[in-house]
């Protein structure tokens, strides 16, 4: 399987290159599987429903987040119908999915603090790797790949 994670998509340029690059550039490539990962997708501040949306349609499969997902107003709202996995050691008070399956292939976001003090308010004192090993459905559907994502401010 070929896989394309597209790193952090950042604004409206970030978002109008995706979408006017990645649907001739996933038939060039054969590519199978596209992450990418949205947190600052919408005026590099969150991600709203609508601007997901343009990029699932422009081909973009699952995407990955990190502490700066919630930046938009009522994300609370939506964030668990969007196909975006939040980091799977944020507290179970927080909403969102802490994994996804797609294609057959499970994807889980760690995320690791250094600076953010937004993050340093929800990011869970557990080891981040022991906690989304738990947190991995039991037993699994047959998967081709694991992708394991870590999300670290610097």
């Amino acid at each position: 399987m070929k896989i394309l994670f597209i790193g952090d998509i950042v604004s409206k340029p970030g978002k109008d290159t995706v979408i006017q690059l990645l649907p001739q550039l996933k038939i060039d490539q054969s590519i199978d599987l596209v992450i990418a990962n949205a947190e600052n997708v919408t005026q590099g501040r969150g991600a709203s429903a609508d601007d997901v949306s343009d990029l699932v349609n422009a081909g973009v499969d699952f995407f990955t987040s990190g502490d700066h997902i919630f930046w938009q107003k009522n994300t609370d709202n939506y964030i668990e119908s969007l196909p975006v996995v939040i980091p799977a050691n944020y507290p179970a008070k927080i909403p969102g999915k802490r994994f996804g399956i797609v294609k057959d292939t499970l994807i889980i976001n760690v995320k690791k603090e250094t600076l953010s003090s937004i993050s340093k308010k929800l990011y869970s004192n557990f080891s981040p790797v022991f906690l989304a090993i738990s947190i991995i459905p039991n037993p699994l559907p047959p998967l081709r790949d694991l992708i394991p994502l870590f999300n670290i401010d610097l």
